[in-house]
């Protein structure tokens, strides 16, 4: 973490921040694949799970590359006052029609049908306009990672563990999509025995992730909710599963050739009962459990697992 003695001027982290990602470009094209660019957004609520979110980064990985994006001033200042290094810190306060990518400069990536949904961002609601925000920097992040380059999306609430080990799903060579398992939408859950969860989503810079996602956001306007939209996206796509295999491999039929992964759920535990925790904390490489919605709730779930990393004295 980088010293934090007050509020930065935030404009200037814009261009930090782009320079973190492209500085990451080589680091997740390393067929090694332990640098990933990772990424979370929040609003002022949940800076000090963002805080945890980037400590557990700095303890799992020798040298993460990450970026929070804060969708108010205030998370922008708190984030800076806890010690969140500026090049970190990634101002989306006026992430409305076009979002990060005016605001990063970049906003030729939007097809027509997206530019429709993104002139109609702010009629999403709050909680709609949260994920388009959120997919769309994904979105721009993929383009500027280049191709074969790797984005980890996750909420703030998620804590890392460990790197993943050689040969695991996280590194698949060839998935554009790996993603831990949930259980929502209820109607892709029914036929397929799971969902893609978007907590806790490593996309792979291509063609076909830059077409799922521009369709997503298009799909934002109806469904009001990321999940949803990608999971039955992948339906209309026909996604297959192979049978019998973990982890979970699957690949579409028709449109566009994407090929998913998902991460066994021990190594991306989403329930995470307290007397499984040792057990667990072995196989994990991240945990993104099922806690309380509110922000000082999921802060004392999270300490009663021992997932929390923040020192008392960090008080914003």
């Amino acid at each position: 973490m980088g010293a934090g003695a007050g509020y930065w001027d935030l404009v200037d982290s814009l261009a930090d921040s782009v320079v973190v990602a492209a500085q990451v470009r080589h680091a997740a094209l390393n067929p090694a694949g332990e640098n990933i660019l990772h990424v979370t957004v929040v609003t002022k609520d949940y800076v000090r799970l963002a805080l945890n979110w980037a400590l557990s980064l700095e303890r799992a990985f020798a040298a993460p590359a990450y970026l929070i994006g804060c969708l108010d001033k205030v998370a922008c200042y708190d984030l800076a006052a806890l010690g969140v290094g500026l090049p970190h810190i990634l101002d989306l306060q006026n992430a409305t029609a076009g979002g990060p990518a005016i605001v990063l400069g970049e906003p030729e990536w939007l097809d027509r049908s997206t530019q429709a949904t993104a002139r109609s961002v702010q009629a999403l609601g709050r909680t709609g306009r949260f994920w388009w925000q959120r997919l769309s920097l994904v979105r721009m992040l993929l383009r500027e990672v280049g191709p074969g380059g790797l984005v980890a999306m996750s909420d703030a609430d998620a804590v890392w563990v460990r790197p993943p080990a050689a040969g695991s799903a996280w590194r698949h060579p060839t998935a554009d999509l790996i993603a831990s398992q949930g259980t929502f939408p209820a109607d892709v859950y029914s036929a397929w025995g799971t969902t893609v969860c978007m907590g806790l989503a490593v996309w792979r810079s291509s063609s076909r992730t830059l077409a799922l996602l521009a369709a997503v956001l298009d799909d934002l306007a109806r469904t009001r909710d990321d999940q949803v939209s990608v999971n039955r996206l992948l339906v209309q796509l026909d996604t297959a599963w192979a049978p019998g295999a973990l982890p979970r491999h699957g690949r579409t039929a028709l449109g566009v050739p994407l090929e998913v992964v998902l991460i066994p759920t021990v190594e991306a535990p989403r329930e995470c009962p307290p007397e499984a925790m040792s057990a667990l904390q072995e196989t994990a490489v991240a945990f993104h459990c099922l806690v309380p919605k509110a922000a000082a709730d999921k802060e004392t779930a999270l300490q009663a697992l021992a997932l929390w990393l923040v020192p008392a004295r960090d008080r914003v």
